[in-house]
């Protein structure tokens, strides 16, 4: 679980501070910055997981513009696996003229022990018994080691700190994007979603069970739905395939050929019983796009219920009226830029809006009105 977000230099994201809790709802006007924080979590799963290049997660544009002398970055998280806590530090430095980043120190501490560093491009790590040496040796300054650390007894809480930074579900749908054939399982779903249908053909290959979970769980949202299965196509290749039945007949129809809001309910309860099932984090952005308020309701019963039984961690981003009613009562927060600076949050709760909805104290302008204050310096 993510307990606290700390972010300097990022987009709009300056001085950024954010206690977290297990259940929290974004809202605020477009270009508030939300999907910054979204970006910032997306950036530091890339260099620590996936192994990306600094200069890739986080390209020199994302530098705060009316900051141009301040060409440092600096990320903070804190993170809480099976109650035991990890502070991750990250400085970067990037060089305008050249659009590039390097990494200027990275550490991770573990129960609040120093356990591992990237110090101007040495990787150091600390041993967990107290008095035995440390490991030293070059790495470079682009990339992460912990994305290239092997599982050893030596190395048990980095790749435990990895592991659960790779259980954070970062999800921004485009149901446009998804494609419904697939040559092979996929390791992780990309976060528009376009790779549902690998992702999912490697869930199934781990867990067969998920396929009946899923045609169960969309069944009252697609009318008619009789069974999701893969259709062969050649030796590799893989179709998705719905098959329905309607007016006394069945026939089938490809993913492709589902509308936009079908597509978005493939996705999400496809990472309802395909990911949700376990100890995981989801931060999603808007993900009612296409869906009617009797459609996205039950889901989020199903995913808030599915990640409490396991542990787990719920944020969202959104602007949909049957979404914000339903999470606010957990912690809502409104991100607004007072005349465009930096990005400040306020607790929204039933006295702020004078006990209306929060959906409906949100469709008022003056609910906005501080926008347009000067922010105190």
């Amino acid at each position: 679980m993510l307990t606290r977000i700390s972010v300097n230099n990022f987009n709009c994201l300056v001085g950024f501070k954010l206690e977290l809790p297990r259940r929290l709802l974004l809202v605020g006007s477009n270009g508030s910055g939300k999907s910054s924080l979204w970006e910032a979590l997306v950036a530091l799963q890339d260099l620590i997981v996936r192994g990306a290049d600094v200069t890739d997660a986080f390209p020199t544009r994302t530098l705060t513009r009316w900051l141009p002398s301040e060409t440092v970055q600096h990320f903070e998280i804190d993170l809480r696996v099976a109650n035991v806590s990890y502070t991750y530090i990250l400085e970067l430095e990037h060089d305008p003229k050249k659009h590039t980043a390097s990494i200027l120190g990275e550490q991770l501490m573990f129960a609040g022990r120093l356990r591992y560093e990237n110090i101007h491009g040495e990787v150091r790590i600390y041993p967990d018994v107290p008095g035995q040496p440390r490991t030293s040796f070059p790495y470079g300054r682009k990339r992460s080691f912990l994305s290239d650390i092997e599982p050893h007894p030596v190395n048990t809480h980095l790749v435990a700190f990895r592991e659960a930074m790779g259980e954070l579900w970062l999800i921004k749908h485009n149901p446009a994007r998804l494609e419904p054939t697939t040559a092979e399982e996929g390791a992780w779903l990309e976060r528009d979603g376009r790779n549902f249908a690998s992702w999912f053909r490697g869930v199934l290959a781990d867990r067969p069970e998920v396929g009946n979970l899923l045609n169960e769980a969309l069944r009252p949202a697609m009318p008619g739905l009789q069974k999701i299965a893969f259709e062969k196509i050649s030796q590799k290749v893989r179709e998705l395939m719905l098959q329905f039945r309607g007016a006394g007949q069945d026939y089938s129809v490809s993913a492709s050929e589902l509308s936009d809001g079908q597509r978005s309910l493939l996705l999400l309860h496809g990472l309802l019983v395909g990911a949700f099932d376990r100890a995981s984090m989801a931060f999603l952005d808007e993900p009612e796009l296409g869906l009617a308020p009797h459609e996205m309701q039950p889901w989020l019963a199903q995913a808030t219920a599915a990640l409490d039984e396991h542990d787990g961690q719920l944020f969202v981003i959104s602007h949909h009226p049957a979404v914000v009613d339903y999470l606010a009562p957990e912690r809502t927060l409104r991100f607004s830029r007072p005349r465009g600076g930096p990005t400040r949050i306020d607790e929204i709760t039933l006295e702020t809006t004078g006990g209306v909805r929060v959906s409906e104290w949100l469709s008022r302008s003056w609910a906005y009105e501080d926008e347009h204050v000067e922010p105190e310096t």
